[in-house]
């Protein structure tokens, strides 16, 4: 969707072209499109003349004689079109015919785009303009956008692309902006301070700035003109370039799904307040994951593991309760968790391990969580999780490094081990590979001499 610095390239492009054009009819395509009704629009707009084209966050202003002004919003792909006749095109949705003879056409692809006609002293009564907060450009002080994000409680990144708490901002530049904050687009937008207020409506100037002296940033469907691309898309330092490392620390970019928008963050650069960095580093069975997470620990890393903290929980009575609701009184022996007959119920009953998860895992989120606040944002964790996916951990984690192995090479190196190869990987079987696949930022692969999975490790210089 076109932001403020498309829509303004498009109001500069727009104006010298209908200024001092008189409207001598009007062809409507589609109805739907005009709000407020296409008869009326159409029978008040005959031998009006066109005076000059203003945007307001990401609305076009058309301003004409008798005080009359067409409200336009181009959504997803609204584009205007000048033509030289009237000919109607796929797509067109209506066509203004100047006395002299030029057009200009309203074309919408995705027909999402809408036109509404006022007079000039309804604009900030009854148009959809009333209703939209300022834009960073005349927004003088932080203290209004503090007030106004803290009564939203929303991930910051939603906030921002709400229309009625800042004007113009949409999930391009939203990205950009909390990137040069410093800001975790998960951030909830009741914990920002002044001083992140004041770094909102700084950095959104210059990068709305740059964009619009650029031209925009002409992704997916924008064009400011046919046959003319803006040029901002060149310039973007995150939006859209997961996997790319930080242009600061180097850590490769993370995309993330915030409010059904997807969006590009660093984990380092914008962690959330209170948080440190952590490391999730996942993997099957035997696969190398703990001397992988040791290997980090040995770097300066905080190391918790997943399994540690589960066998606390179990210490827990009320937890123990939990788990006698779930899988009976058998499941718990002498006060403590009855382990053998726990791994004997669960190996017969899917639906059961299921429902022991989804107990478990919350819990364990919960008590990893307030773990991660008590160490202070100035630390580096290591999270050694061996259910990464489906386990909610991996909202915890700032990057993520799945260890896997060579099934043959695992095999032998358990029998080399003298350990009960068959047993051990049977285990294997049941691990979700490719859901983890899909949360890692980086999978290893283990060859198994220590010395290698360390090398590999090393290379990850981005990490220490």
């Amino acid at each position: 969707m076109p932001e403020l610095p498309e829509v303004e390239t498009v109001r500069r492009i727009l104006e010298p072209i209908v200024k001092d054009e008189t409207i001598a009819s009007i062809k409507v395509y589609r109805e739907k499109n005009i709000l407020t009704g296409a008869d009326l629009f159409v029978s008040s707009l005959i031998g009006e003349k066109f005076l000059s084209v203003s945007r307001v966050g990401k609305y076009l202003l058309f301003h004409l004689t008798n005080d009359k002004v067409i409200v336009s919003h181009l959504r997803m792909e609204g584009k205007y079109f000048e033509r030289e006749t009237p000919k109607e095109e796929k797509h067109d949705i209506l066509c203004y015919v100047f006395k002299s003879g030029k057009c200009l056409v309203y074309n919408d692809v995705r027909k999402f785009g809408v036109i509404e006609l006022y007079k000039e002293n309804e604009i900030m009564t009854k148009s959809p303009i009333h209703k939209l907060g300022k834009e960073p450009f005349v927004m003088e002080k932080e203290e209004l956008l503090a007030s106004l994000l803290k009564k939203k409680k929303t991930p910051i990144k939603t906030a921002l692309l709400d229309q009625t708490i800042i004007a113009g901002l949409g999930n391009i530049y939203v990205d950009e902006v909390c990137f040069a904050s410093g800001l975790n687009p998960l951030e909830n937008s009741g914990n920002v301070t002044l001083s992140d207020c004041e770094k909102i409506i700084n950095e959104s100037r210059r990068i709305l700035k740059e964009a619009i002296d650029l031209g925009g940033s002409t992704i997916k469907s924008y064009h400011p003109k046919e046959g003319v691309n803006g040029e901002m898309q060149n310039e973007l330092l995150v939006y859209n370039h997961p996997g790319v490392p930080c242009p600061h620390c180097g850590l490769p970019l993370k995309k993330i799904t915030v409010g059904g928008r997807g969006t590009t963050y660093c984990p380092r650069c914008q962690k959330k307040k209170g948080y440190p960095f952590v490391v999730g580093v996942t993997g099957p069975i035997h696969s190398g994951k703990s001397t992988a997470a040791k290997y980090l620990e040995n770097k300066g890393y905080t190391y918790i593991s997943c399994d540690e903290e589960i066998h606390k929980l179990y210490e827990d009575k009320a937890v123990l309760k939990g788990v006698i609701s779930l899988l009976g009184k058998d499941a718990v022996k002498g006060g403590k968790l009855n382990a053998s007959y726990v791994r004997k119920k669960l190996s017969k009953d899917d639906k059961k391990n299921e429902e022991l998860k989804a107990y478990l895992y919350p819990l364990l989120k919960k008590k990893i969580e307030k773990s991660l606040l008590d160490l202070g944002e100035d630390k580096k964790v290591v999270l050694e999780v061996p259910l990464l996916a489906g386990s909610g951990l991996e909202d915890l984690c700032s990057f993520t490094i799945l260890v896997t192995t060579d099934f043959s090479k695992q095999k032998e190196r358990l029998l080399s081990e003298g350990k009960d190869a068959d047993t051990l990987l049977k285990l294997n079987e049941d691990y979700p590979l490719e859901d983890n696949k899909k949360l890692a930022s980086i999978v290893i692969v283990n060859d198994y001499p220590e010395h290698e999975l360390s090398e590999k490790l090393a290379k990850l210089s981005y990490l220490y």
